[in-house]
């Protein structure tokens, strides 16, 4: 595993939750004295920390906590969020120094990636001996298997720790005090992503109940989670009930769900409990990340009885107090967003006017916020977005007794990562797939031409114009790029090329086909981008990968998680790069589909 002395990482595994206290092993190089009171420091943490949810636990289970308040109280307990999660970077001077602050752009500066790849390139990333063993820890798969050979990483994630820093500091500089962020761990889960955010004070929105745990686990107190899965059952809603986190029901008859367990458990009526609607304002440009349709599977659609039967089960529930509506995603401009969540306002007017004053006393409009990825700009701001919100809904600023919270994902995550992939196979432009244009033919072709069989009509490949351009066979495609694989109109991203030392290729460029490793045809990350030539060993960058990417990995041909890095900039500038996450050995996959190895 060591590739210097950035490499040399030393693992202590956690006592639930298979999450490990990761430390630069140059740590123990320390005084005596430091390595004890470290480890003293790491004991006390880890006897806080408890299982969110005990292992056998019932609903009513003594270690839980009991049904509090949800967001807006016990704020005393997010300082102690701190001494829970540490980092693998040391605080950064985006977060402490304004005019960093201001001048930091919250996502990957280009002029940053050939430091960092030359650092990668020093600790021997993409070459000699691996990150993790392909085997078990003498490098074997079992009696008869013969022994797998250590190998390099042939692909990584690397994340930008000061520009996520940054973009966590840009919401909450954005919007007024008495609102809060919860960062939408399903954009990407990485345990350090909810970490950073936990440490920085922001919470946690949970998709599924997996992502609850491990939100909770990983120090985020419960008044700052909330739990929006539309598909939540009944043991999962009673956990929540228990835990006190903020639950955002996805229909009326959820609500009727929850009341019933209220009764039957005897949940004091003091749980934080909202409902979600559906502005029905449209789709966006993307289908498939519109959810304010009438046809959506979420929420409950504002249609004029609609709003009478909320109104109807705030009046029968107490518990019943938050309104909640996320528009969409991707594909829907700062106006959209607001236009929806402008309605969620009104509603909660209505439900005030006719209930009393403050009978909903916070509202989430959830997150959509989209990101650029057609350039190194930021764009739309948080503070572009909350000048549209201000003009459309301005009572969330003014109303500060009414708690709002949001529940960015892609806006927070999108640009502060990339995606980094050696090129193992370089093929010709001549339309045949032999390796370095072979007299325009490949080997068979060239020996045999009449070996090549042809459907009726279909004109000779060697009487078509070739034009000049490349296919780079990379370790990254539909695996990581699911949504860029199969709707590429949808989901492109910006492509660069590098050396294996870092130095940005130069040369004219040509047109590249950037093909993955799986075994479909379809599996491209990009199909007629133009970048300079490239030789086997060098590297393929894609920009702007920390939303939906790892949190979209396929398991389609059995391919492995990849690497994931991050990187801080210390103070005299030079790059810190550190090993987040392992990539999987061959024995993780072979295990995941039920083989005893």
């Amino acid at each position: 595993m060591p590739r210097g002395e950035d490499r040399e990482l030393v693992v202590a595994p956690a006592d639930h939750g298979g999450c490990g206290n990761v430390a630069d092993a140059t740590a123990a190089s320390a005084t005596s004295a430091s390595a004890a009171a470290a480890a003293a420091a790491a004991a006390a943490a880890a006897a806080a920390v408890r299982p969110p949810f005990p292992p056998g636990s019932s609903s009513r289970n003594d270690e839980l906590h009991s049904v509090g308040a949800i967001f807006g109280q016990q704020r005393d307990r997010r300082s102690s969020s701190e001494t829970l999660c540490g980092s693998l970077f040391p605080s950064s001077r985006v977060v402490h120094d304004d005019g960093v602050l201001h001048e930091r752009l919250p996502a990957v500066r280009q002029q940053d990636i050939p430091d960092v790849l030359k650092r990668m390139s020093e600790m021997q990333v993409f070459e000699g001996s691996a990150s993790g063993t392909g085997g078990d820890a003498n490098g074997t798969l079992g009696k008869g298997v013969p022994s797998l050979p250590r190998e390099p990483d042939n692909s990584a994630v690397v994340f930008d720790v000061d520009a996520l820093r940054a973009a966590f500091a840009a919401a909450k500089q954005a919007f007024p005090p008495h609102w809060i962020h919860c960062v939408a761990v399903k954009s990407c889960p990485l345990s350090v992503v909810v970490q950073e955010a936990v440490r920085a004070g922001l919470g946690i929105e949970a998709a599924s109940f997996v992502e609850l745990y491990m939100g909770l686990a990983l120090g985020c107190p419960s008044d700052l989670a909330a739990f929006d899965s539309p598909a939540k059952t009944d043991g999962e809603l009673e956990m929540a009930l228990a835990r006190g986190v903020l639950i955002n029901a996805n229909s009326l008859v959820e609500l009727d769900r929850i009341d019933a367990i209220i009764k039957r458990e005897g949940c004091p009526t003091s749980a934080r409990v909202g409902i979600r609607l559906n502005p029905l304002v449209g789709a966006g440009s993307i289908a498939e990340l519109s959810v304010s349709t009438s046809t959506s599977k979420f929420a409950v659609p504002m249609t004029p009885a609609n709003v009478l039967a909320v109104v109807d089960a705030f009046r029968k529930w107490p518990w019943l107090v938050a309104l909640h509506t996320h528009v969409g995603s991707q594909g829907y401009s700062v106006e959209q967003l607001a236009e929806g969540i402008a309605v969620l306002c009104e509603i909660a007017d209505v439900i005030d006017g006719k209930l009393g004053k403050g009978r909903v006393t916070l509202l989430d409009i959830g997150g959509g916020l989209p990101a650029n990825y057609d350039s190194d700009e930021v764009s739309p701001t948080f503070h572009e977005y909350a000048a549209a919100l201000k003009k459309a809904a301005p009572s969330l600023f003014h109303n500060t007794e009414r708690i709002v919270v949001t529940e960015f994902g892609r806006a927070f995550v999108a640009k502060v990562a990339m995606t980094v992939s050696k090129v193992e196979y370089v093929r010709s432009s001549d339309h045949s797939g032999a390796e370095g244009g072979a007299a325009g033919k490949t080997t068979q072709q060239a020996e045999d031409p009449s070996n090549v069989v042809r459907s009726p009509g279909e004109v000779p490949e060697s009487s078509l114009p070739v034009e000049d351009y490349q296919t780079l066979v990379t370790h990254i495609g539909a695996d990581l790029f699911l949504r860029t694989s199969y709707c590429p109109g949808r989901y492109s991203h910006r492509l660069s090329m590098y050396s294996r030392n870092g130095a940005a290729l130069g040369g004219s460029a040509i047109k590249t086909d950037v093909a993955g490793p799986l075994c479909f045809q379809g599996d491209y990350v990009a199909r007629g981008a133009s970048l300079p030539r490239a030789s086997p060993g060098d590297l393929v960058v894609v920009h702007d990968t920390g939303a939906n990417t790892l949190s979209l990995f396929s398991r389609h041909c059995s391919r492995r998680f990849p690497s994931v890095y991050g990187y801080t900039r210390n103070a005299d500038g030079t790059v810190c790069v550190r090993l987040v996450k392992e990539k999987e050995s061959v024995q993780d996959v072979a295990r995941f589909w039920g083989a005893c190895v």
